[in-house]
């Protein structure tokens, strides 16, 4: 629950909010600090200089490599080793990517670069961590066979500076993902921040892909920035290899995938498709079977497709082959599936009961398909169909049916469900795994190739009966799993609860689109706010929203009968989608949708979520500057008749209510709702709205100067957070508020300390907002001390990720830090600009304070009258039109010299 609270809004000094950041990354002016490292550096028994030398040496990099991988000229890196010059924190950075320096050890090597901790306690540095492709995609088992060339060809490529997108185009099962994983596997050497794999067997939307991506870097998502703005700051900077494995349903997001191309000019992109992505920087290399033995019989035992053929045989056949004659049999299978290795593998796992030539003429039986000149069955998904067919031939009919009905499930899936879904009884579930139909996980679930889900879909297809009922029971398992889950979700296991849960979102998305297809709007209606909480302790905002907005649009067009149910759900999902954008920062599409859901709800009988759906209001419109519409929601709110035995919900309500009453400035009122939200929450133990609840105490304790009770609430809400998880977000607005609290203090070696720790961490995350956060704090700091130049790099560094992440509040804070370090740097002309620019985007924010502070600033640069306390809208506009739009630098220069006088 973190939208952007004024309780974090800058105060007289322009303290600025950890709920609304900015971010960018610090550029240095130089490579390497100008002072000697022997001038600074403590006696030790290696020196940083011969720890650099002594890792490159151990990966094989000339001093010329290493500059040239890392940014910096080739003199750089031998003042380095000569201990003559210690890198700056940017150079450091990078050195750590190009050594190989495990991310959790990074910040330790960047403070011993800048001699700021002993190198002695770094690992030894001839100990390199082998290079190696990881990711969320599950390793194909077995090694691969007959590739050996096409994996040499795909390193060449990803060697080539002028390949950044190679795509394996194939049929299905022809081994694109094998390969892919292999060659990654493989050239994971060739970049500084390794090789890694995306499984997008489930993705069906471009919100999806995004999220899978952010999954599989570990990247933390943010509700302060749309994902795709996210992954774009987060990849800028790093060079990297991203594998996006089947692709093919995924086409109409081609555009997103060249956009991180654009966005980060060092990573490149392996990806499988059955499809080219069409794109102009694409590269492609076409698929085809493996090499089959000549018809005069050659080669037979040593073609690719023989040697995948036995190695897959003698794993359920240790005797095989028999004899020639089986072998031979053997390799006319191969040819007959065109070497396509999910065919051959398929083939072979029936050797433990049939011999090759019974294999051969099950498999011949169904030629007349093979050679089918259908216009919709491409000609080299043949073979692979003909192994299908095979399989399912020798399946009893009460397996075949088993097969197709567990079709339904998107995921990983456990053996209650089976039972439940597709009347798969143990015995049954056996058979299928024995018939390789079937693979078990090793967390005891079960699991089915989407290849042959998607074949086992077009079987069920055929009884129109028999797959209605089957997508019946899908959707009636899963919605009434997590309506079961609620408690769970909203008690002191969320975390593990959404854990748990979030591996299941596939099949929970296809359970909502059957129950809107069958207008079961109650059960939605039910299923919906548990669903909710699922996505918001996960972090995946975007897949919310998209979902919700389909929900809310296909039952508010389903005509027909006006039951309660439906227009209930028409008004929750109004409700829930404000606060997911509130979250995400699209304000005008929060309140909007905040105002429907109050009119859905005011209709009905009285509501339980009309509180809620009111204090939502109440934010977005305190946010748009629609302070009478705001406090017409919170009466209104107060004035509703609360349950009672409704902790959880109760201390929600508060919870929304004093960001509310934060945004309207009535810092009073947003005290006095956190403490009952407190008091409300603290016996349930629910991690997220508990250190929610800390942390915006926190911040009121912050702008009332109550130090010690500020950094208190701080230190409670990250040791509450922490049941979400290590890597969460939250974790660090935790170390955040402990800088701001040092700052407050005047102890700016501690802010600064925290602030770099929450740089660290949020770089760490790929969480953009705040890294941005961090800079602009750690700005204030250098503008303390009086260095306001690195005070600027810093501020306009957050400036321009604060304009991509389309932050307007953040924005103008950039803007007026500037403007303050512009000035003491005697550029009174850039000066004027930002004071002019955050006037307006304040005034179009609604910000009336802000926007008076920058007119008094730009009035003062042109030494025209100041403002006189005016906080009307329109007057300070005609304020502005009454002021030069840009400062004359002839003028600036006289009005320097009158100052000077």
């Amino acid at each position: 629950m973190q939208a952007a609270d004024p309780i974090e809004l800058p105060d007289a000094q322009g303290l600025v909010s950890p709920t609304a950041p900015e971010s960018g990354t610090m550029r240095r002016d130089s490579q390497a600090d100008p002072v000697p490292m022997k001038e600074t550096v403590r006696e030790e028994a290696v020196s940083f200089g011969a720890w650099v030398r002594k890792r490159r040496r151990a990966l094989d990099l000339t001093q010329a490599r290493l500059g040239e991988l890392s940014a910096c000229a080739e003199s750089t890196v031998r003042k380095i080793e000569a201990d003559e010059r210690r890198p700056s924190r940017r150079t450091a950075e990078r050195l750590a990517r190009v050594l190989r320096i495990p991310e959790t050890e990074r910040l330790r090597f960047v403070e011993a670069a800048r001699g700021e901790q002993r190198t002695d306690r770094l690992d030894d540095p001839t100990m390199t961590p082998a290079p190696q492709a990881v990711g969320t995609g599950s390793v194909p088992a077995g090694d691969l066979i007959g590739r050996e060339a096409e994996v040499a060809l795909i390193e060449r490529r990803l060697a080539d500076p002028g390949c950044r997108l190679l795509t394996i185009t194939g049929p299905g099962g022809i081994g694109k993902t094998r390969l892919a994983f292999a060659a990654a596997e493989r050239s994971a050497r060739l970049f500084p921040d390794s090789a890694w794999i995306v499984n997008l067997a489930a993705a069906d939307s471009r919100d999806v892909l995004l999220s899978a991506i952010v999954q599989a870097l570990a990247v933390t998502p943010s509700s302060e920035a749309d994902t795709h703005t996210q992954l774009k700051v987060y990849l800028r900077e790093r060079c990297l290899l991203l594998v996006l494995d089947n692709f093919e349903q995924l086409l109409p997001a081609t555009q997103t995938v060249a956009g991180l191309l654009d966005a980060a000019p060092r990573i490149k992109l392996l990806i499988t498709s059955r499809e080219r992505l069409n794109l102009s920087d694409e590269w492609l290399l076409p698929l085809q079977g493996l090499t089959v033995a000549t018809r005069d019989g050659e080669g037979i035992a040593s073609s690719a497709a023989m040697r995948l053929f036995r190695e897959r045989a003698t794993r359920v056949q240790p005797g095989f082959p028999r004899g020639d004659e089986e072998l031979a049999h053997a390799a006319r299978i191969c040819a007959l599936v065109e070497g396509t290795p999910l065919a051959i593998e398929l083939a072979a796992a029936w050797t433990h009961l049939l011999p090759c030539a019974e294999i051969l003429r099950e498999i011949e039986r169904n030629v007349d398909f093979l050679r089918s000149n259908a216009r919709d069955v491409p000609a080299r998904h043949a073979s692979l169909r003909a192994a299908f067919d095979h399989s399912l031939a020798l399946l009893t009919d009460e397996e075949r049916r088993a097969f197709a009905r567990m079709s339904a499930f998107r995921g990983a899936f456990e053996r209650r469900a089976a039972s439940i879904v597709a009347d798969a009884d143990l015995p049954r579930l056996a058979a299928l795994a024995d018939k390789s139909l079937l693979r078990h996980g090793g967390d005891g679930q079960l699991a089915m190739h989407e290849l042959l889900r998607q074949f086992a879909a077009e079987l069920l297809a055929r009884d129109a009966s028999e797959e209605a009922r089957v997508r019946a029971a899908h959707g009636r398992y899963f919605l009434e799993m997590i309506i079961k889950e609620h408690s769970a979700l909203v008690g002191a296991s969320a975390g593990q609860a959404a854990a748990r849960i979030e591996p299941l979102l596939p099949d929970l998305r296809a359970a909502i689109h059957w129950a809107l297809s069958q207008h079961e709007f109650a059960l939605i209606a039910e299923a919906v706010v548990s669903l909710y909480w699922v996505y918001e302790l996960s972090s995946r905002f975007g897949e919310a929203i998209e979902l919700f907005q389909t929900i809310r649009t296909r039952a508010a067009s389903s005509g027909g009968d006006p039951s309660e149910p439906r227009m209930w759900l028409v008004g929750m999902t109004h409700g829930l989608l404000s606060w997911l954008l509130l979250q995400t920062g699209r304000y005008a599409e929060s309140l909007q949708n905040a105002r429907i859901a109050v009119v859905q709800l005011r209709s009905q009988e009285p509501v339980l979520e009309l509180p809620l759906c009111l204090a939502t209001l109440a934010i977005g419109a305190a946010y748009a500057g629609e302070r009478e519409e705001a406090q017409r929601a919170l009466d209104e709110m107060h004035a509703t008749p609360l349950p009672e035995g409704r902790p959880g919900w109760l201390g929600q309500l508060q919870l929304a209510a004093a960001l509310a009453y934060s945004a309207l400035g009535n810092v009073a009122a947003a005290e006095r709702e956190l403490q009952l939200a407190l008091a409300a929450l603290k016996p349930l133990g629910q991690p997220w709205m508990l250190g929610s609840a800390y942390f915006y105490l926190g911040n009121v304790a912050l702008r009332r100067g109550h130090l010690a009770e500020a950094r208190q609430y701080a230190e409670r809400s990250v040791a509450t957070w922490r049941a979400l998880g290590e890597r969460h977000p939250a974790l660090v607005l935790g170390e955040a508020t402990l800088g701001r609290v040092a700052l407050k203090s005047g102890d700016f070696a501690i802010a600064r300390t925290h602030f770099q720790r929450s740089l660290e961490r949020s770089k760490l995350l790929g969480y953009a907002p705040y890294i941005a956060h961090a800079h602009a704090n750690l700005g204030r700091i250098e503008a303390a001390e009086g260095r306001y130049d690195v005070a600027l790099r810093y501020h306009e560094e957050a400036l321009q990720v604060n304009r991509e992440l389309g932050n307007h509040l953040g924005t103008v804070r950039s803007l007026v830090h500037c403007a303050r370090a512009l000035q003491q740097l005697d550029e009174p002309v850039r000066a004027y600009a930002s004071w002019r620019e955050a006037a307006l985007l304040a005034l179009d924010a609604g910000r009336s304070e802000q926007a008076r502070e920058a007119v008094d600033a730009m009035a003062s640069l042109t030494r025209a009258p100041r403002t006189a306390g005016v906080n009307d809208p329109a007057q300070l506009r005609e304020c502005i039109a009454t002021l030069p739009a840009a400062l004359v630098r002839n003028a600036a220069v006289v009005m320097k010299s009158g100052r000077q006088r």
